[in-house]
């Protein structure tokens, strides 16, 4: 929502913060999709966005919800807080820290107990997740992030820093800053791999 696209032709489109209603229609579009693919809507609905949302954004998505009962919209960015642990190893995968309410420094990176080692090749960087509106206890959110940091099946690491979702709507968001304005982007993931 955020991102500016660019194309050589037509310049670059200034972004602007997401109305209720653009966030709305967005929420209503990936619910329209999942139930068009899975004949029957979602029980559950999950948000990661690297940026926070403003009041309006969870406004209109909240909207666009309807029915769905369990929700959660989550921030996820990069941390510039460090913390370190008794002896020679860093923190372990998966350390959560509260720094403030429904605030959180987690290691997505760390030593892995099972591997006997830190699998990185520099200091672990946390993120910061914080969990702006949901249902679901912190421990599930975290949980499930840790998770969706090893599905990036197209790297050979142990696991990525981030989840898959904010990495790949990175990638997803540089491809299509390419595509020009009068194009409607595909929904299908093989055009974007």
């Amino acid at each position: 929502l955020r991102q500016a696209r660019t194309s050589p032709s037509l310049g670059t489109r200034k972004s602007e913060e997401p109305s209720k209603e653009s966030s709305k229609r967005l929420i209503a579009s990936v619910l329209e999709q999942y139930t068009k693919h899975l004949r029957r809507p979602p029980s559950r609905v999950v948000v990661h966005k690297s940026s926070y949302f403003s009041v309006d954004e969870l406004a209109g998505m909240q909207e666009a919800l309807g029915e769905i009962p369990y929700f959660d919209f989550l921030t996820i960015g990069r941390s510039s807080l460090r913390f370190m642990r008794m002896g020679q190893e860093p923190p372990l995968r998966g350390t959560v820290i509260e720094v403030a309410p429904k605030k959180y420094v987690f290691y997505t990176g760390g030593y892995v107990p099972f591997l006997r080692v830190y699998p990185g090749m520099r200091i672990p960087s946390p993120l910061i997740v914080t969990h702006q509106l949901g249902t679901s206890p912190a421990q599930l959110v975290l949980s499930e992030i840790l998770s969706l940091t090893k599905l990036n099946w197209n790297a050979a690491a142990f696991a990525s820093a981030t989840p898959i979702t904010v990495d790949f709507s990175n990638n997803v968001g540089l491809i299509l800053s390419e595509l020009p304005m009068d194009v409607q982007p595909k929904a299908f993931y093989r055009y974007y791999m």
